[in-house]
């Protein structure tokens, strides 16, 4: 199992929207792939992945401690990182 893990908030043109959409991808057209994938999040109201139809594959956690955010990130194998779209991106400097 591959697991990415993101721990951040979600606003418009920022937050893990991309990943979800590349999962929804991923599970349509390779869905024995997709059956490897575990993405957890946390940092934002639970529902978008049920709304998305990805339940199988992202658990949203809410918000969490900074403790247990930091041990999603390290029993990750991968770190999901949003960068702000617009004048946003210029000028964001990512805090993971």
């Amino acid at each position: 199992v591959v697991r990415i893990a993101y721990t951040g908030v979600w606003r418009e043109m920022y937050g893990p929207g991309l990943l979800y959409a590349a999962i929804s991808r991923l599970a349509e057209r390779q869905p024995a792939v997709a059956a490897r994938l575990e993405v957890v999040c946390a940092g934002f109201p639970p529902g978008e992945a049920a709304r998305r139809g990805l339940t199988a594959h992202v658990v949203e956690l809410g918000l969490v401690p900074h403790h247990r955010a930091l041990g999603m990130m390290q029993s990750a194998s991968a770190l999901f990182l949003s960068v702000a779209g617009g004048v946003h991106a210029r000028v964001q400097v990512p805090g993971k």
